[in-house]
C-alpha cells in the first residue's frame, strides 16, 4: 500500500518533470497536516498537498493569488513566498523560496 509521503513524491515528480525541474526529494524543507514541501532544482519550492486537502490545496492557492495580484511580498515584517506555478490536478503548488522569518502556510486561510 502506498503511503501519503510516496503519493506526494510520484506527483512531485510528475509536476517537476514537465516543467524542466527536479524536486530534491532529499531536501525536505517541511511536512505537515496537508502534504509536504521540497526543494527544487530551480531555486524554488513546491508544496504538494495529499489527496485528502483538497479543500486546504484551493484555499492557499486562492491566498497566493490574492497576495500575488496584490503585489504583497511581506506581512508585518514577514516574507510572502511569491507563487510560481501550481497543478490543479496533482494538487501541487510552486513558491520562492524567502529568508526568514516568513509566513508558509495559508491553507486555513478563509475569505
Amino acid at each position: 500500500m502506498e503511503t501519503h509521503r510516496e503519493n506526494c513524491e510520484e506527483r512531485a515528480k510528475a509536476f517537476c518533470d514537465y516543467r524542466e525541474n527536479t524536486p530534491k526529494l532529499e531536501t525536505e524543507l517541511g511536512w505537515g497536516q496537508e502534504g509536504f514541501v521540497w526543494e527544487t532544482t530551480r531555486g524554488s519550492a513546491i508544496k504538494v498537498y495529499r489527496p485528502d486537502a483538497q479543500l486546504n490545496f484551493n484555499r492557499e492557492l486562492r491566498a497566493y493569488g490574492i497576495l500575488s495580484h496584490s503585489n504583497i511580498s511581506n506581512i508585518a515584517g514577514f516574507e510572502v513566498h511569491q507563487l510560481l506555478d501550481h497543478d490543479q490536478l496533482l494538487q501541487v503548488i510552486e513558491i520562492t523560496l524567502v529568508e526568514l522569518p516568513f509566513i508558509l502556510d495559508f491553507g486555513k486561510v478563509y475569505f
